[in-house]
């Protein structure tokens, strides 16, 4: 029993609980979802945006430096989807050992999945075709395939929201976390321009349908889906 006068300590918030004001989250997130994609039409039809985002490229292209182009064909590499996988993986085992919860596992791989699986539905919607290398003064990769949203973005962003929502409860790291993904998700945007692969609309595009289909999946997931999963609950 506890002493008395010593009040009874808090009892551990449950790590799954369905996103709070679920309803503004889900409308605002499915609303920037729907200008993300209009946008994606709009700048695919608009050869004066291109021409825009175009400049910046141009400009990064012209100013390349050893260390900075060594980093950005790193991040190339390692954000590619084979080794992305791989990555997604390893966290995922790491979240079961140190969780030992199958609900925050499986919550922790479908996000990423899905939020990175999103991208490229996108991206098949919307049909923008990536820079051409042939146009910059010092291309550093020539891709092929559709250019909105930025892939490499999207999955830097979804790895980074997916930890920061493990950490949900503890304050301390989730900020410290959350400071990390940020960074780690600015310097891929920007390094995925520097090698001349993306637009500027591109990486904008990623980070933000990135954060709102993060929203809308944990109101979804969290308030109607895992609920109904009870092996997942344990």
């Amino acid at each position: 029993m506890p002493e008395a006068g010593r009040p009874l300590p808090a009892p551990a918030r449950d790590p799954l609980r369905p996103i709070v004001h679920s309803t503004v989250v889900a409308s605002l997130s499915g609303g920037a979802l729907v200008v993300v994609i209009a946008l994606g039409f709009l700048v695919t039809a608009t050869p004066a945006w291109d021409a825009w985002d175009l400049s910046v490229l141009q400009f990064l292209s012209s100013h390349h430096t050893p260390f900075i182009s060594g980093l950005s064909l790193g991040i190339a590499w390692l954000f590619s989807p084979p080794t992305a996988i791989s990555i997604s993986v390893i966290a995922g085992a790491i979240v079961a050992l140190t969780t030992r919860s199958p609900g925050r596992t499986a919550t922790f791989l479908l996000m990423i999945a899905v939020l990175w699986g999103g991208s490229e539905v996108i991206k098949w919607l919307v049909h923008r075709s990536r820079p051409d290398g042939a146009l910059l003064a010092d291309p550093l990769a020539i891709e092929h395939g559709f250019s909105y949203p930025s892939g490499h973005t999207c999955f830097a962003a979804a790895l980074s929201i997916a930890i920061v929502f493990v950490a949900r409860d503890d304050r301390p790291r989730r900020i410290l976390l959350s400071a990390i993904g940020v960074v780690v998700t600015l310097f891929t945007a920007l390094s995925r321009m520097d090698v001349g692969v993306h637009y500027p609309t591109d990486v904008s595009a990623a980070i933000v349908y990135t954060v709102a289909a993060a929203g809308l999946f944990l109101v979804i997931w969290l308030g109607m889906l895992l609920p109904r999963i009870r092996w997942l609950r344990s």
